[in-house]
This record gives C-alpha cells, structure tokens and sequence, in this order.
C-alpha cells in the first residue's frame, strides 16, 4: 500500500490576537483560519491527511503547535500567517524556514513559489528565522506570509476567497 501522507497546517495566531488591516475590518486570525480550512479541503481531495494546531476559538502556545505536529508524526508542516508594517505601500509574498535545515528551505522555496505564482503577488523570496514552530518541529516546516494586510490592493487580494 502507498504511504499517505499527513500535513500539519498552523493556522497562525488565533483568538485575542489584534492582527489586523490598519482600519481594524480585516483580522489575520480569520483569514489563516479561512485558508487552513480551504487548503485543508484540496489536500484530502488529493488523498493527503490533514491536522491543524487549533481549532477555531483556541491559541495554543508556539511550543504547542509544534508538540501536535510531532505527536502526529506529520511529513510536513506548514504555518499560515500575514503580514503588516507601518510603511503600506510594501507588499508582497514570502516564507520562512529554519536556519541550515535542508528539508525545511527546499519546502519554503517550493510553497514561495507556488503561492506567488497563484495569486500574483510579488515574490519577496525565502528568508530563515530561529521561529519555535519551525525550530522544534521534526518534519520539514516552513511559516508562509501571504501578503501585508497594511496593503490595501494586498488586502483586496487577501480578502477574496
């Protein structure tokens, strides 16, 4: 039999995170969570296994989200989130991975890719961090960051399903 594989999504922040559009009308937490779902249904159509680190109304600490992925033996994980900066004419795509893990860069560079090229946003390219949830999990992980909500044609682009 063919091995099925299992993804970790992580839905980025969650309840009581103010992650927002400059006007407040937009939350980070309701856009990763809406995507997660939406990716969620595409994996499991394509026969992938799917877990998420949260559910709806939970934020589970960094550590946590990374202990679920293990304890699930999961190949890959991936971290949903968006970004903001003061500065709103800045925009674009990129994704993280763990300093010198070989898996986790060839897996950012594989969803940077795609992800750009889907939505036709700009490619920022592949940056690494010391992130918890990419430095203590077990599988190669990357943490994506879709767009800045502080863009307001980003924020168009973020905000159509």
């Amino acid at each position: 039999m063919a091995k099925q594989y299992l993804v970790c999504l992580d839905p980025g922040h969650g309840p009581e995170t103010a992650n927002s559009s400059p006007d407040g009308t937009f939350l980070e937490r309701e856009f990763t969570w809406d995507m997660c779902q939406r990716l969620s249904r595409t994996l499991m159509e394509q026969d992938i296994a799917v877990i998420l680190t949260r559910t709806w109304d939970v934020k589970p600490s960094l550590t946590q989200r990374a202990e679920v992925s293990n304890a699930a033996g999961a190949d890959l994980f991936l971290s949903i989130h968006c970004n903001a900066n003061e500065n709103q004419d800045i925009q674009g795509v990129f994704t993280y991975s763990y300093p010198g893990s070989e898996p986790g860069q060839a897996l950012a560079g594989h969803v940077q890719r795609a992800v750009a090229r889907a939505i036709g946003a700009l490619d920022r390219g592949l940056l690494t961090n010391d992130y918890v949830v990419l430095r203590e999990t077990a599988m190669p992980a990357a943490l994506l960051e879709c767009g800045f909500l502080s863009n307001s044609a980003e924020r168009l682009r973020l905000a159509d399903p």
